[in-house]
Formats: structure tokens, C-alpha cells, sequence
């Protein structure tokens, strides 16, 4: 086994050599550059995913072509592609067990393997002052992508990683007793595939509580920000302003000895 010094800090030992695959969905909505923006926070850290890259597109006639989004992302090296057609009665439901699939048939049995899954939050809204969606991605990005050493130390002691972690029952029809809150977050292939990963609430928003549906909420790692069912509103300007900008303030100063410049881009902004 390799081993490797963060370059941010050197006393860091990364303990094992991971090998890191990307999962994203994306729904490329014309006309207001949201998809665009949300792929440059991955086409910016690329290097941090070694393994399989895989990326769904799911169009229709609102949407760029998927030739734009393959365009937009040629120089980032060898990328699967899924092309299916939306529906917008699943959004990312419809390309889970496609994606999903890719990575169990090379890392079905590997201890050394994660996942990244994530998707382009916010396709559809628009950029002003009260809509929080896409301040919201670019923190989970940042805080999922750029503190890699954060996420492994996360990852020997819980079998999920990510931010925004929230206790409760979040989804009326769903089992979940809670969630990541935004949808993005890391996985251990080896603990994963060893369950019925194929259960999912098979609806718009069955992606998020998926999770909770093979693991504790005690499994489930919090790299930044929890709380509980209805607390934690992440679509409140409001609550983001007064909560989150804060609190990420103090996390990143906090964490700074994990933030890995082998990956971060800090030509890429982070968070609103």
C-alpha cells in the first residue's frame, strides 16, 4: 500500500490508497447556465476521481443538447456516458440503477473503493438573491471534494460520508428516518454492494432518503452541519445566511489542516 502525505499537512498520512469513482446525474435545462456552473465545481477537481467516471444525462426538449455537456466536459479524460430521456416524475430516480450498476461491476467486492455520488442541483432555478440551491451545491462540493483527508478519516469509521446530515423522518411514504439533505455524498463500494442497493423510494425524490433505506442514521458520517426533521432549511435564505454562512466560516477555519491542495481548485468558488 501506497502511502501518501496531504500537501496542506504533512504530518497527515492518508491510510490507504483509495480508489475514487464519480457518479453525477445531470439535467442540462437551457438558458440559465445553472448546469454549466455546477460541472465546472467536478471539471475543476477531476483529478480526485481515479477511478470510473460516469455521468447521466437526462434530456428533453428543454434541455442542451448531450453532446454540449460531453463537450463541456472533453478535457477531463476518459468519461461513461449514460443518454436517457427525462422524467420528471423520478428526476435522478431514472438514471440510479444505470449509474449505480457501472461501479458494482468493478467494485463489487473491493474494501478500497468509494463513490461520489452527486447530481446538478439546481438545474432548473434561477440565480438571484433568494434562491439558495446553488450556494448550497458549491458547499457540499467543496466540502465533500477539497478536504479528501477529512472524507477518508470519515470513511475508516462509517460506511457513508457527507454534509448536511439531517435525523427524522423527512419524506412522507418513505421509510427514511433521515437523509443528506442536497443528495451528495460518499460510499464505500465493498459495505454498499453487499445490500439490496436497488431498493429506492421510485419517485422525484427517492435519491435523497435512498441512504437511510440500507443504513442507521449511526452509519451515516457528518463531514459538515447536522441537525433534525424540519429543522436544517436549507431552502430558507434566511436560515442560510444566519446558520450555514457562519458555521462554514468556522468549519473551514477548523478543518484547515485537511483542506487537500492536491485537488482543490481555489479558482472555483465555494460558497455564498
Amino acid at each position: 500500500m501506497t502511502l501518501k502525505r496531504c500537501l496542506q499537512c504533512p504530518d497527515y498520512v492518508l491510510k490507504r490508497t483509495w480508489t475514487r469513482h464519480l457518479l453525477c446525474h445531470v439535467y442540462p435545462r437551457k438558458n440559465n447556465n445553472a448546469w454549466q456552473m455546477d460541472l465546472e465545481q467536478l471539471r475543476s477537481r477531476i483529478a480526485l476521481f481515479n477511478g470510473k467516471r460516469v455521468i447521466a444525462i437526462a434530456t428533453d426538449p428543454g434541455c442542451d443538447p448531450p453532446e454540449a455537456v460531453q463537450e463541456f466536459m472533453r478535457a477531463c479524460g476518459p468519461i461513461e456516458w449514460i443518454i436517457v430521456e427525462n422524467d420528471a416524475s423520478l428526476r435522478e430516480v431514472r438514471t440510479f440503477n444505470q449509474l449505480f450498476e457501472r461501479i458494482e461491476a468493478v467494485a463489487k467486492d473491493k474494501d478500497d473503493h468509494a463513490i461520489f455520488y452527486c447530481h446538478s442541483k439546481g438545474a432548473t432555478k434561477p440565480f438571484n438573491p433568494g434562491v439558495t440551491c446553488h450556494a448550497w451545491a458549491r458547499t457540499m462540493y467543496t466540502v465533500c471534494l477539497d478536504y479528501w483527508p477529512l472524507v477518508e478519516e470519515t470513511l475508516d469509521k462509517y460506511p457513508l460520508a457527507g454534509a448536511f446530515k439531517k435525523v427524522g423522518a423527512g419524506f412522507v411514504g418513505s421509510r427514511s428516518q433521515w437523509h443528506y439533505s442536497g443528495a451528495y455524498y460518499w460510499m464505500r463500494c465493498r459495505d454498499l454492494f453487499a445490500k439490496n442497493w436497488r431498493e429506492c423510494d421510485w419517485c422525484w425524490y427517492g435519491i435523497e432518503p435512498w441512504p437511510s433505506l440500507h443504513y442507521g442514521a449511526d452509519e451515516a458520517g457528518c463531514l459538515f452541519m447536522d441537525g433534525k426533521v424540519p429543522s436544517l432549511n436549507l431552502y430558507s435564505r434566511r436560515f442560510w445566511n444566519a446558520a450555514v454562512v457562519p458555521s462554514f466560516e468556522a468549519w473551514k477555519k477548523d478543518n484547515k489542516k485537511y483542506l487537500s491542495m492536491d485537488y482543490a481548485n481555489p479558482r472555483v468558488q465555494s460558497a455564498v
